[in-house]
């Protein structure tokens, strides 16, 4: 999806990506990154959100301390519930991780 929730509170990229967020939710996917993910905040986050729920997705040789999420993976409700693992995989070539999703 190549979006990011990172950016400074109150910027107007902040409120773009939030809002393609927020219609996918709407059409009543899950992101399936944000199960079974540990509780708490990204280590080395940079975003402003209050309850970061992020992944790291995406290696940026410029700055390789941020862990970025740009990339996500949505489920119906339906296969949401039949989800038993999910990786951002970093093992792969490229700047983005694979997302690799199990479903029973």
């Amino acid at each position: 999806m190549n979006t990011w929730t990172g950016w400074k509170a109150g910027s107007s990229h902040l409120a773009r990506d939030r809002n393609v967020l927020d219609r996918v939710a709407a059409l009543g996917l899950q992101d399936c990154l944000k199960a079974k993910r540990a509780e708490g905040r990204l280590e080395g986050c940079p975003c402003s959100l209050e309850e970061c729920d992020h992944t790291r997705t995406r290696r940026d040789a410029r700055y390789p301390h941020i862990p970025y999420q740009m990339d996500y993976l949505f489920a119906s409700p339906t296969l949401y519930e039949r989800l038993t693992s999910r990786a951002a995989r970093d093992d792969v070539p490229g700047d983005h991780f694979a997302i690799v999703a199990t479903f029973d």
